[in-house]
């Protein structure tokens, strides 16, 4: 079962429940011969960040005035932002499995960022 982009305060152990009873009730209302199976494989904390931290206007700034070369895949590829679209680096939130995105937070008591080296569209996940 995939359950994705939880928030705070959602956890996997307060949201599968409800999307197991919720799949189970639907599937019921199939009278289906079929059986239905569900499986959670892996599940990990919600995480945000405070985008005001200075990690991430740093990174902002950076992204605004400057041509980063990221060796990516042993690719080199070019990230322009301000001086390619003219606009300055939207800071959105985003779903994800990187559950030991928490556990840096919480363990090393840092703020931690994390910066997209494509488009939210690209199929990444």
């Amino acid at each position: 079962m995939a359950v994705d982009s939880l928030v705070p305060p959602q956890t996997p152990e307060n949201i599968n429940p409800l999307v197991v009873s919720y799949l189970e009730a639907e599937f019921a209302k199939l009278n289906s011969k079929n059986t239905l199976d569900i499986e959670s494989l892996h599940g990990g904390k919600p995480w945000v960040e405070n985008i005001n931290h200075w990690n991430y206007e740093a990174a902002k700034k950076a992204t605004e005035v400057c041509t980063f070369l990221v060796v990516f895949d042993l690719k080199l590829t070019s990230l322009f932002h301000q001086a390619v679209y003219k606009k300055t680096p939207d800071m959105t939130r985003e779903g994800g499995s990187i559950p030991v995105t928490l556990t840096f937070a919480e363990s090393l008591g840092v703020n931690v960022l994390l910066l997209p080296m494509g488009r939210g569209d690209d199929g990444a996940q």
